[in-house]
């Protein structure tokens, strides 16, 4: 499960990146919910108290995508709580 997690914190996912994360889910090696929970430690690591935990959890429920890495989802939610 580690590994899954380490290809998260990658630029972008390659092809092969994204067929192990999919394979791990599907065989359930790795859940979304773990993954979720591990981009929300990537984001209060990154982000402190910068912006409202509600709006940060606004977001993520609704935009967060397992088929991004952890910068791509975390860029997107940059943009979007810089944007409200």
């Amino acid at each position: 499960m580690t590994n899954i997690l380490e290809l998260y914190r990658k630029t972008t996912f390659t092809d092969e990146d994204s067929e192990v994360i999919s394979n791990a889910i599907e065989n359930k090696t790795i859940d979304t919910t773990t993954i979720k929970e591990n981009f929300m430690d990537f984001v209060y690591h990154n982000v402190g108290n910068r912006y409202p935990l509600e709006d940060i959890w606004d977001y993520t429920d609704e935009n967060y995508s397992n088929g991004l890495t952890h910068i791509e989802n975390y860029n997107n939610l940059l943009e979007f709580l810089n944007n409200k």
